[in-house]
């Protein structure tokens, strides 16, 4: 009797491990992609969306950056202001006044004004127009007028200069419980950069780039109240790998950052465009790249599809030409761009699979893509890297201080925003160090650079020599949880390990690759786990039949 209770259990218990077991071999070959959501709602109230000196889109700049915090953004013209504030739950309105005249005493500005003065969320007024709030009292704040005289900014016990003579918006504090976050001076006064009272952050210069920019940005993590931050990290790119490139300069390079214990990225172009006879040379008929590549694949590199020939049309070099952008006319180009991204995204990932190669991200040639094009890549690619182009009229790039999630264009975007080393500039360190330093005033950022194969090691020993004094931590793009996924492709990493799910004609070479785990490997795994529990089942039925029998004999 006792046997019959046992064996009942244990053969409960293994059916509940098989079945656990079947369903983590199902989640395997799932792909969840690594998105951060917030139950922030936020409304970007605007008067103008461009920045006209610079053909920057600064409402698309705005909305991508406020996605490091909210998943959840709404825009609105303030020509189209009904009242909005009143009818919808937002925990952040954020006002942008980008011209001067915009905020005047009209009935959309009054019914606006009238709104925030009831509103208990949080306001953070940028730019111009203040005074049409602060003329109510309810904040104690005085306008006083404007200055293009400000020569340095002060933030967290640290002074900067500026360069340019920017228009400030100045605003005086009559209570001293008021918090000024930074402060901006002209060498006689010192007036609030960012100050806070009440529910309101008003900023009194909105700037996109910079050293201005950055202190912004790290204010926003007092804006969303975010307490806890990650320590700063930076990657390594290893730019324009292709067919041409020297073997023994990638595998110098692997074995230097790998002596270091550093991960690194390689911006990948599958196939290569021979500019006099215009002959497409992709890296299958290069097995010495291959092999480097996958050399510097088992050195902590990962691969970042780089375009398929970064180039567009014939007239154009491959590593030189643009692919998504016609940089000739700076304009968008005369293409479909659904069939047109897709075409080329999986033109490259067959070559690179073909070749036992696995790129986990993406980044456009030059950065250059229209707003269409980012998002039928999203469809494709957990991950982005590199500077986001802000607009589909003219080409302009920008980039931001950490990694940004889940917005219209991105799932992951990780940010370029070092530069790189150009031999040529004898400033190319100082700009290095000096991008750091704007970049390091903000909690919990991320970045990178970029290095080409063909310069002197030398070059890049130097820059990592410094980022190491500075104690920076690098970053490892498998710390993250990429996934691609187009067509019969899907590629996805656990930690260190990629995964691989393709359609099995494309390569038989690719199965007798034992350098990456594909999902086959990890269903004989747990095939051989089942089969392990069954066997002891089996061994402690038997064991316990003979204990019987011999009860029985007795």
């Amino acid at each position: 009797m006792m046997f019959k209770i046992f064996n009942k259990s244990l053969l409960k218990l293994v059916v509940v491990l098989s079945i656990v077991l079947t369903i983590s071999n199902f989640s395997l070959s799932s792909y969840a992609s690594e998105i951060t959501s917030s139950t922030d709602k936020v409304l970007i109230i605007y008067d103008s969306k461009k920045e006209t000196a610079y053909n920057r889109d600064i409402l698309n700049i705005m909305r991508t950056l406020l996605g490091r915090f909210s998943s959840d953004i709404e825009l609105l013209k303030l020509s189209n202001y009904d009242g909005e504030i009143n009818k919808n739950y937002y925990s952040h309105i954020f006002i942008l006044g980008i011209n001067e005249n915009s905020y005047n005493n009209d009935k959309n500005t009054k019914n606006l004004i009238s709104s925030l003065n009831l509103y208990k969320g949080t306001i953070c007024w940028l730019g111009y127009g203040i005074e049409n709030l602060l003329e109510h009292k309810k904040y104690n704040l005085d306008y006083v007028g404007k200055t293009n005289n400000i020569v340095s900014v002060n933030y967290r016990g640290k002074s900067y200069n500026l360069d340019e003579h920017y228009v400030f918006n100045i605003v005086e504090s009559k209570d001293t419980s008021n918090k000024v976050i930074g402060s901006i001076n002209d060498t006689l006064n010192k007036y609030p950069y960012i100050i806070n009272d009440k529910n309101l952050f008003y900023v009194s210069k909105l700037d996109l780039d910079g050293v201005l920019f950055y202190i912004f940005c790290d204010s926003l993590n007092d804006i969303f109240n975010i307490k806890t931050f990650d320590k700063g990290r930076i990657f390594v790119r290893i730019e324009d790998v292709h067919a041409f490139r020297e073997p023994k300069n990638l595998v110098e390079i692997a074995d230097y950052l790998s002596s270091k214990n550093i991960p690194f990225t390689i911006a990948l172009i599958p196939a290569y465009v021979n500019p006099k006879n215009h002959k497409v040379i992709t890296l299958s008929e290069s097995p010495e790249i291959v092999k480097a590549i996958k050399y510097m694949q088992d050195k902590g590199g990962t691969v970042i599809l780089h375009g398929y020939t970064h180039q567009y049309k014939k007239e154009e070099v491959s590593g030189e030409g643009y692919e998504f952008w016609d940089g000739k006319k700076d304009e968008p180009l005369k293409e479909n761009m659904k069939i047109f991204v897709k075409d080329r995204v999986l033109n490259g990932l067959r070559v690179c699979i073909e070749n036992g190669i696995y790129p986990l991200a993406f980044e456009a040639p030059h950065y250059a893509m229209e707003s269409e094009g980012y998002k039928e890549l999203k469809k494709y690619f957990s991950t982005y890297i590199g500077q986001h182009q802000n607009n589909d009229k003219k080409f302009s790039t920008n980039t931001y201080p950490y990694i940004i999630r889940d917005t219209e264009e991105f799932n992951i975007f990780i940010p370029e925003n070092l530069g790189y080393i150009d031999p040529e500039d004898k400033f190319t360190f100082q700009n290095i160090k000096e991008n750091l330093d704007k970049l390091s005033i903000v909690r919990g950022f991320s970045g990178g650079f970029f290095f080409h194969s063909y310069l002197n090691i030398e070059y890049l020993k130097n820059t990592i020599e410094y980022l190491e004094k500075q104690n920076i931590e690098f970053m490892n793009l498998r710390d993250f949880n990429n996934w691609v996924k187009v067509d019969e492709i899907q590629i996805r990493n656990n930690g260190d390990e990629i995964i691989v799910n393709y359609d099995k004609d494309l390569d038989e070479l690719t199965k007798s690759d034992t350098r990456f785990k594909s999902i086959s490997n990890i269903s004989k795994v747990l095939i051989f786990i089942v089969s392990i529990s069954v066997l002891i089942f089996v061994i402690i039925f038997i064991y316990f039949k003979r204990i019987d029998k011999k009860k029985f004999l007795k």
